[in-house]
């Protein structure tokens, strides 16, 4: 059996007809393992109350990255705050709502994230 450059197994033309099952039964598991790693999204609600700031911790999917992915945030709805995140892993983040002129507010929001396997 043959494999593209990236790793995606074929059948050789060689491959007697009785065996290309599994050929197709490989090519079957290597792209459910691709489509099941390395790409997750969710949401987070954030309390702030009378704070100028809040950090949250995010699970990521358990097995999912192999490394700490690239991850982006968004506050949903409310361009006077903004996410950053620190201490990330392949399995959590530290999201980090922060009021853009740095003054204490109560207010709840929705933090969107998406994290990919780079």
């Amino acid at each position: 059996m043959g494999t593209t450059t990236k790793g995606y197994p074929y059948p050789d033309p060689d491959v007697p007809l009785a065996e290309i099952d599994l050929a197709v039964k490989a090519l079957a598991e290597k792209i459910d393992a691709q489509l099941s790693r390395g790409i997750s999204a969710g949401t987070v609600g954030v309390d702030l109350v009378a704070e100028e700031f809040k950090a949250v911790t995010v699970s990521l999917p358990p097995g999912r990255f192999s490394s700490p992915p690239s991850i982006t945030l968004t506050v949903e709805g409310n361009s006077l705050y903004f996410a950053t995140l620190s201490g990330h892993s392949a399995a959590s983040f530290d999201a980090i709502v922060r009021r853009r002129d740095s003054t204490s507010s109560t207010i709840s929001l929705v933090l969107h994230w998406q994290a990919i396997q780079s």
